[in-house]
């Protein structure tokens, strides 16, 4: 999947192309960083294709129970989703974990005060990505306790305020 114009065929054990994907439809690669940004990518392509059951196990899908001749179950299979999920599970705790702590503890230091509200800004946006977005009090919150005391002032009108400040507002 190099360029841009090589072409994905499924074909059929019966010789006939069920299912021809572009990897232009598929720039990104599955890595344990990128998963929910992956899975937003592919999701919209396979139902497009009526292919949603192969990979989350909704029909049309075939049983994950494998039955032997005599009737009994022999396992369950896990779905595709649920083996991608599942790999990228531990690793997405992990950042998430990394994220709300290097928000926690972030300051601005030396930084113009756009470039750290920005740094905030892609840190809460990777956490949304991650499942776990940040909500405006508490990211109000992450940004007075890092701006510096230079902006005591302002950080005590913000918090002298009858409602909550939107973080596009701060």
């Amino acid at each position: 999947m190099s360029s841009s114009s090589t072409v994905l065929n499924m074909i059929h054990f019966s010789g006939k192309m069920l299912v021809s994907f572009n990897a232009s439809q598929f720039p990104l690669k599955l890595t344990p960083q990128n998963y929910p940004t992956w899975h937003a990518q592919l999701v919209p392509v396979f139902r497009g294709h009526n292919l949603m059951g192969y990979i989350d196990r909704t029909p049309p899908c075939p049983s994950p129970i494998v039955q032997q001749k005599d009737g009994k179950d022999v396992s369950t299979c896990p779905s595709p989703a649920d083996k991608i999920q599942v790999s990228c599970a531990n690793h997405f705790a992990i950042r998430i974990l990394s994220l709300r702590e290097k928000l926690t503890n972030f300051k601005r230091e030396s930084k113009p005060v756009s470039e750290y509200l920005h740094d905030i800004k892609i840190m809460t946006e990777d956490l949304a990505l991650c499942g776990s977005p940040v909500f405006d009090i508490n990211l109000v919150i992450y940004v007075l306790h890092g701006v510096g005391t230079e902006f005591r002032d302002i950080a005590a009108a913000v918090c002298a305020r009858d409602s909550v400040i939107s973080f596009e507002e701060l």
